[in-house]
């Protein structure tokens, strides 16, 4: 009997036991904010409160909501079962007006379609990822270093959603499952780009570091600009602008010797003489062109003979027109009766302004045998211009329309003292 009783007495010790090890167990599980069998919200006050812990941040109770300080700046850190974590760091920007870094989305690339440009920085992968908005634009182009740039991009890629303006930074995390961790490197993050943003400085400093210091050519151009935009013209800046000259990137030695206007079409002839496919040939011309800048004629006339194509022929003609050189008259004629078709226009008016009298029988046979009405006119035109130039009156600088003289550079219906006429020169030389 009593050894039955031992056995019994046995059988419930053993059951109490493993009752009460299941219970812990189930006890044990319920407290792993990674269980899957945990209420989300449970789940996700666990990996608040630690969080706050880590930060020496405070909790509400319920472990919903928690609020701290991270390298001076003050964040809140929410948590609800629809909106998983909501980060929010105030801070303070150095910027009036607007300004605001969102993510680019389907609504703004629309915007960008029909045309409402948002502001760039330069960097292609962070404009394509980021939309700038501001009212001071320059700042943006400042303060957006490599280094700036590189923490938002981070920021953005490790939260769910993600903005920033003058005076805070919001973030978000959608998963509940997530280690407390990273809720800390997050909170982190954003105050590391808060503290970036409102680095304090001269802006034209800022702009010029940029310039200089920036891997990315187009950010070096864009801060270049951003500084003629900004500031006038100035011993500090000339200074600034000649050593641009000396960047790696053509297209900021290009801009930088535009900015220069005079002072820098030497370098761009340089530039130029080099023959290198990757310049921007036709802005250089076109600079050329803008400034009078009759020194690239040489040069010009050398491009215009191995170019074959009609945009850089027709912007050297433009360039040429602009100069009003008589010296390119020749030149000028061998075109005119060489090249035909887009060009042609361009030949003629650019005889206007450097054709001498040698140019009025060439362009006399081309207003009247030319191919089409308009190209008459211009070449009517040009004999006009031509006419002006020399200080003679109209009519009497023209291609005697006779029989017999056919071709003779005279006055159409009488010699009048003065006159300029072909027919009268070669009797003197008789």
């Amino acid at each position: 009997m009593e050894g039955v009783v031992f056995v019994l007495m046995t059988v419930v010790i053993v059951g109490v036991s493993l009752m009460a090890n299941k219970n812990k167990l189930e006890s044990n599980i319920s407290n792993d904010p990674l269980s899957e069998d945990n209420d989300p919200v449970t789940v996700g006050t666990t990996a608040l409160r630690v969080a706050c812990r880590t930060l020496k941040g405070t909790c509400s109770k319920n472990g919903t909501y928690g609020k701290g300080t991270v390298d001076g700046l003050n964040f809140t850190l929410k948590i609800d079962a629809e909106a998983g974590y909501a980060v929010f760091l105030s801070h303070k920007l150095s910027v009036s007006g607007l300004m605001s870094i969102k993510r680019e989305n389907l609504v703004s690339r629309l915007k960008k379609d029909i045309g409402k440009e948002d502001v760039q920085v330069g960097d292609a992968y962070f404009d394509e990822k980021m939309l700038l908005e501001a009212s001071e634009p320059t700042w943006f182009a400042a303060v957006l270093n490599e280094k700036t740039r590189k923490l938002i991009v981070q920021l953005s890629e490790k939260s769910e959603s993600f903005s920033i303006s003058n005076s805070w930074i919001k973030v978000s995390l959608t998963q509940y499952g997530t280690a407390a961790e990273k809720l800390v490197r997050l909170i982190k993050k954003a105050a590391a780009v808060s503290k970036a943003l409102s680095a304090q400085g001269d802006v034209k400093q800022m702009l010029i570091h940029n310039l200089f210091y920036d891997t990315n050519p187009e950010v070096r151009l864009n801060n270049l600009r951003m500084l003629a935009v900004r500031y006038p013209l100035s011993k500090e800046l000339t200074g600034i602008y000649s050593d641009a000259m000396n960047d790696p990137s053509v297209d900021v030695q290009i801009e930088a010797a535009t900015l220069l206007k005079g002072k820098g079409m030497n370098h761009l002839l340089s530039i130029l003489k080099k023959k290198e496919d990757a310049v921007d040939s036709i802005k250089i011309i076109t600079l050329f062109r803008d400034n009078r800048y009759g020194k690239s004629a040489g040069i010009l006339q050398e491009i215009y003979a191995e170019r074959k194509d009609s945009k850089t022929r027709i912007a050297i003609m433009k360039a040429f027109k602009a100069f009003g050189d008589e010296k390119l008259s020749p030149f000028l004629g061998i075109c005119l009766d060489k090249h035909a078709g887009p060009v042609l226009p361009y030949v003629v008016r650019a005889l206007g302004t450097c054709g001498t009298i040698d140019s009025m029988e060439k362009l006399h046979d081309l207003s009247k045998k030319g191919s089409g009405s308009k190209i008459r006119e211009e070449a009517a035109a040009a004999m006009a211009q031509i006419q002006s130039r020399l200080g003679v009156d109209s009519g009497w600088l023209s291609v005697a329309e006779l029989g017999e003289t056919d071709g003779a550079l005279s006055v159409a219906k009488e010699n009048a003292e003065g006159a300029l006429s072909m027919t009268d020169t070669k009797e003197k030389k008789k």
